[in-house]
């Protein structure tokens, strides 16, 4: 491998972990009691815990229905 390949190659790595730590610190501010919109991760877990009940409750029922169709 040549000495430009492995520099891009590093690069690449660098601009993917940038982009994630990006992401991850946006993601973290909503939860940052600093942030005026300040997302209660209490209520939001609850929240998306229902969601999931709904949504694997919308899979077994399509499921079943596929089952049936066979």
């Amino acid at each position: 491998m040549g000495e430009k390949q492995n520099l891009e190659e590093q690069l690449f790595d660098i601009q993917n972990q940038l982009a994630y730590t990006l992401t991850l610190r946006d993601e973290i501010w909503n939860y940052h009691p600093s942030n005026p919109g300040f997302v209660n991760p209490i209520t939001l877990f609850e929240r998306i815990k229902s969601e999931i009940k709904d949504l694997e409750c919308k899979i077994n029922d399509i499921e079943f229905k596929i089952n049936s169709l066979n």
